[in-house]
């Protein structure tokens, strides 16, 4: 079985699919390639790699996990279990909705840490990223910035899902200005501003996607089948994911990379199996 558009992150090969939906490798955190290799038993995580590269803001999300619905359809192996991080939680719970449409059974709907990615959220991204440049450019041109990312925040505020897309690309625009000009002033390569402006641009494309995701969709998909939320130290969950179901001890950029949380999920899996 060949997936084209999918990450294979193991542990096994050609075991029983379960699809992860995160924006993938290149973060502080730990991810579900962390996650993949503590897991024992014959499950093959799949991540799909729609967001490495290029803006990912601009599609409506629902069309998106109807195409991987039908992708994971086409392959005849079933689904076993759809788990999903911080925001890209509500991807999952919209794609978990999008199998059983196609007529495949319900698969287990796990969150890690779910988040719902909003206009503040986009904002808050876009300005930490801007202090990297601190030392490379007057205070003057960062204040330029910072003051247009407030500006446009205020104008995509009440603006619904449509004004997440035009956050992410008016920022994601800036932030390629600006990284163009700390990179002359720094005397670095243009190509190096390139790389970083890329990947913040599909980075908030990827915020404003599952931001767009209505929020009724996972109030749902915990409706149609099993759900289990799990949370890291002191994470709280906003209302429209529902109530954590297990909480462990550690740190929120530790969680998918601790053996006891993987040994839940083998176990999860385990039970969905039998089910």
């Amino acid at each position: 079985m060949t997936w084209s558009n999918w990450r294979r992150l193991g542990p096994a090969e050609g075991g029983t699919t379960v699809l992860a939906v995160d924006f993938g490798p290149g973060r502080a955190t730990a991810g579900f390639g962390e996650l993949a290799p503590r897991l024992t038993g014959d499950w093959t995580l799949w991540e799909p790699r729609t967001f490495t590269t290029g803006s990912a803001g601009d599609g409506d999300p629902q069309e998106l996990v109807r195409e991987w619905a039908s992708y994971a359809a086409a392959q005849g192996t079933g689904v076993a279990a759809v788990i999903g991080y911080c925001s890209g939680s509500a991807l999952a719970c919209a794609l978990a909705d999008a199998l059983q449409e196609r007529g495949m059974p319900r698969p287990l709907l796990v969150m890690f840490d779910p988040d719902a990615a909003d206009a503040g959220l986009i904002h808050d991204y876009y300005t930490t990223a801007l202090r990297s440049f601190e030392g490379f450019l007057p205070d003057a041109e960062l204040e330029r910035a910072r003051d247009l990312g407030d500006h446009t925040l205020s104008a995509a505020a009440g603006a619904g899902p449509d004004g997440l897309t035009a956050l992410a690309r008016v920022l994601g625009a800036e932030y390629e200005r600006v990284a163009a000009a700390a990179c002359l002033a720094a005397g670095m390569k243009p190509e190096y501003g390139r790389q970083l402006s890329e990947r913040l641009d599909t980075f908030l494309g990827y915020l404003a996607t599952t931001g767009r995701v209505e929020d009724s969709v996972p109030a749902r998909a915990a409706a149609r089948g099993p759900v289990e939320v799990i949370v890291s130290r002191q994470q709280t969950v906003p209302a429209r994911f529902g109530a954590a179901t297990r909480a462990f001890d550690v740190t929120r950029a530790a969680l998918l990379d601790d053996q006891a949380v993987a040994d839940t999920v083998t176990a999860l899996l385990e039970r969905e199996a039998v089910r």
